[in-house]
């Protein structure tokens, strides 16, 4: 192939957060040596992209047409997808949704179109959920065979590619490159509270997790009062996991603050970030608070020993009974994550800055 070469991103559903801050974050590198073009069909996926990524002094700044606006409506637009894949010849297709089954129509047409087409796991948390999904067998067997023609993948960890590996049943062609982090010059300081803060930044719906500290809480209050959760993030379970905690009687316990793109004022406002999901990659949220020497709780991952590469194994609890002991103790658990700040940080500098993260995707793109 040639040294500079042409590469369409396509993605076809909305993407959130870290998702969409990934998605740039390749397109601007690659930008500087080769032409490339973003395709999104999600109404709502340039107003993500102004929104979060600009405010977090991001931009996607790439070459070529710049981001065509593609609203695919059904699957018989997938003529449409062709027709654009075939104007900008591109050498490479990056398929970057979020979920394999919703990025079908981009691998057909990039197969259609006789073009390198290469599955992106890079923007999403594990496949692990979608992988061991109560879905039917034929259907399953349908996903995994499609899934299959991708020439090649990218992941965010060694443990995504041995997924990948385990449950696709793909044995070469995978790459890993791991999430590039950036973060503002800025300041974090900490008032003494009277509650401990608990922050937890992330949507807000079941597979997030939230839903565990109500468990925690009601365990917790026994014990000590001076404790509350802050909730920095939206979805479609806000209202339903309002419900729950007012039945339980912790409204007190409790603020929701909505997504909030001012780092210094998250930071500065919370004393713990916990993370609560099962299943994850290697959250982002993880590398800044780990950067800005923020204490972290997190819950173990199924399948992914991710945090165990980060974190001393104290700070990591398999269940609700976990957390509660982890809150009911926590100057023990602050005091500990203190004593190894200073590492913590050193280990995300080396790992995901952008130097080290330049030369792993160039070399990558070179293979692909």
């Amino acid at each position: 192939m040639k040294d500079r070469k042409t590469i369409a991103f396509y993605c076809d559903v909305n993407i959130y957060s870290g998702h969409d801050i990934m998605s740039a974050h390749i397109a601007n590198a690659l930008s500087a040596r080769h032409d490339v073009h973003f395709l999104y069909s999600h109404p709502s996926f340039q107003k993500s992209l102004n929104g979060r990524v600009a405010k977090r002094r991001l931009e996607l700044n790439i070459t070529g047409s710049g981001l065509v606006n593609l609203l695919v409506k059904s699957w018989g637009d997938i003529r449409t997808i062709i027709g654009i894949f075939r104007s900008i010849k591109p050498d490479i297709i990056v398929v970057c949704q979020g979920e394999y089954h919703l990025c079908l129509r981009g691998l057909i047409a990039g197969r259609l179109s006789g073009v390198r087409t290469v599955m992106s796991y890079i923007p999403i948390g594990m496949p692990y959920s979608i992988l061991r999904s109560s879905w039917h067998h034929i259907k399953n067997l349908i996903y995994r065979f499609l899934v299959r023609r991708f020439h090649s993948f990218l992941t965010i960890s060694v443990e995504q590619k041995r997924l990948l590996r385990e449950y696709i049943g793909v044995e070469r062609r995978v790459y890993v490159l791991e999430n590039l982090t950036e973060f503002p010059d800025i300041t974090i300081t900490r008032k003494k509270r009277k509650r401990t803060a608990y922050g937890i930044i992330s949507r807000i719906q079941k597979s997030k997790g939230q839903y565990k500290t109500i468990e925690a809480a009601v365990k917790v209050r026994a014990y000590r009062r001076d404790f509350r959760f802050v909730l920095f993030g939206e979805g479609e379970d806000v209202d339903r996991l309002k419900g729950a905690i007012s039945e339980k009687g912790l409204d007190e316990y409790y603020e929701f603050r909505g997504w909030v793109d001012d780092r210094r004022r998250i930071y500065s406002d919370i004393d713990v970030l916990l993370l609560l999901s099962d299943i994850e990659g290697v959250p982002l949220v993880l590398l800044e608070s780990l950067f800005f020497e923020t204490p972290v709780l997190v819950h173990r991952l199924q399948g992914n020993p991710v945090y165990e590469r980060y974190l001393d194994m104290d700070l990591i609890f398999d269940t609700v009974d976990g957390l509660a002991e982890r809150m009911i103790n926590i100057e023990r658990y602050i005091a500990l994550f203190k004593k190894n700040s200073k590492a913590y940080k050193k280990t995300v500098i080396e790992r995901h800055g952008r130097k080290h993260f330049e030369k792993i995707l160039f070399g990558l793109f070179e293979k692909i």
